[in-house]
């Protein structure tokens, strides 16, 4: 069964994805009052990372139905605090960002530094990776964003050079950076300045800022895995605000009774979770946002990052055989050319690059060079227009306004006569008389 997990100073909670019960605590950082500031789970659907805001340790556990998470630790051999992270591809690699200031590559097996990736000059803030794991971007205290190729150490670009020599106030530290689920080029990102933006990896630029959307520093953005124009980000100032990035504009603005420092958009396509300053969980149906569903106690301090599982599971083909080391440097050649495995999302996700003097050393130890492909237990339900996620638990042709529709055409779909009309009549009528088709879709608060 699926889990949400908050993190927070006093520890991680796991909760029920549908019902949200409380299932198991753990203090990954026991004793250190370091609240996580990431959450990141690896693509056999139970490996966990958690990554400290200026920590000295980073935490990874295989999550269990019933036992207690036991853990194992990356700790810097140079002293160096991390900030930010993120598993990489099959799990066995880990991209982490540092107050060094450098991104580093870790083999989690061995706890060797494999690739750094360098042109911050001051402490890493924010890091992403892309779903097919061929590109790596990171935000720094400054506001700089930067992109590399994870194929090499290649820096491509500096996503904020131009934009920061024209506002000054987009110097302030990046919060939050992540990929859109459905168009792989997208990047979100939110900052201290209270900005909300969206970056392309193909162009290499910027292509919108929100401004002024929070009132105070923006904590979090995120994109809906399953409605692909929707984006979320948290501020402050107790707002939650939702974006239409098809037309680049805020929709709506959601009021939460507390200051947030982090959300989530479930794999549900209609929960949305906030985090707030006084440690609760602000749980919302996006068919009804004026108030909570749900609001949880969940921890006794500010909750720092939320994260849902993964939805499908998969296990590991027959084992890589040992080869020479002259085999494995010729094989890390091909890496740009041939993937390496699946993601938990069904795409083919690329190998970072691995340096053939690391591959030798691993060879000599006797260690495989990489882990083997992931094979799916469960088949993808892909839905083409929506992108490959499994289809959502509730009837997406009820009245819900961030449950996009689309018509045998391609059209975009909405229930824009129902709108209008009270909650008894919307449910009965069928979605023939309800639906019109448009380019635009309803964005009101029922």
């Amino acid at each position: 069964m699926a889990e949400v997990i908050s993190g927070s100073q006093d520890g991680v909670s796991f909760w029920d994805a549908k019902t949200f019960a409380l299932k198991k605590r753990a203090e990954p950082f026991s004793g250190s009052h370091v609240a996580p500031s990431s959450l990141s789970w690896g693509t056999n659907n139970q490996r966990l990372l958690i990554v400290p805001h200026d920590g000295e340790k980073i935490a990874l556990t295989e999550v269990q139905e019933q036992s207690p998470p036991m853990w194992k630790y990356l700790v810097h051999k140079d002293g160096v605090n991390f900030r930010c992270g993120c598993f990489m591809g099959n799990s066995r690699y880990v991209v982490a960002g540092c107050t060094s200031p450098q991104v580093h590559l870790w083999d989690t097996q061995t706890q060797d530094i494999v690739n750094t990736y360098q042109g911050h000059t001051t402490p890493i803030s924010a890091v992403a990776r892309s779903l097919k794991d061929n590109h790596i971007v990171s935000g720094a205290d400054n506001g700089q964003i930067l992109l590399h190729a994870t194929t090499s150490t290649q820096l491509l670009a500096n996503l904020t050079k131009d934009h920061r020599d024209k506002d000054s106030s987009s110097k302030q530290a990046i919060t939050r950076l992540t990929f859109s689920h459905h168009d792989r080029a997208l990047i979100g990102s939110s900052g201290e300045d209270g900005s909300v933006c969206l970056w392309s990896t193909e162009s290499q630029r910027l292509l919108t800022r929100f401004s002024q959307k929070h009132a105070g520093p923006a904590t979090d953005v995120c994109f809906s895995p399953y409605n692909k124009l929707l984006m979320v980000s948290a501020g402050i100032d107790s707002k939650m605000t939702c974006y239409d990035i098809q037309q680049r504009r805020s929709v709506t603005q959601i009021s939460a009774p507390a200051a947030l420092s982090s959300v989530a958009v479930l794999r549900d396509g209609m929960t949305l979770v906030g985090g707030g300053t006084d440690g609760k969980l602000y749980v919302y149906e996006l068919r009804n946002v004026k108030v909570p569903s749900q609001v949880i106690e969940a921890h006794r301090s500010a909750v720092t990052c939320i994260s849902e599982q993964l939805p499908l599971k998969s296990t590991a083909s027959k084992p890589v055989s040992k080869d020479s080391g002259a085999q494995i440097t010729s094989e890390a050649q091909k890496q740009d050319q041939e993937p390496s495995e699946l993601s938990s999302e069904g795409l083919v996700v690329h190998t970072p690059f691995i340096p053939p003097s690391y591959l030798n050393r691993l060879a000599s130890k006797g260690d495989p060079p990489y882990l083997p492909k992931m094979a799916l237990q469960t088949p993808i339900v892909r839905d083409n227009k929506m992108g490959p996620f499994v289809t959502p638990a509730f009837n997406a042709a009820t009245p819900g306004i961030f449950s996009p529709l689309e018509n045998d055409a391609g059209m975009l779909q909405t229930n824009k006569a129902a709108v209008s009309m009270g909650p008894a009549s919307r449910d009965s009528m069928p979605v023939s008389s309800t639906c019109m088709s448009t380019r635009l879709r309803v964005w009101s608060v029922i």
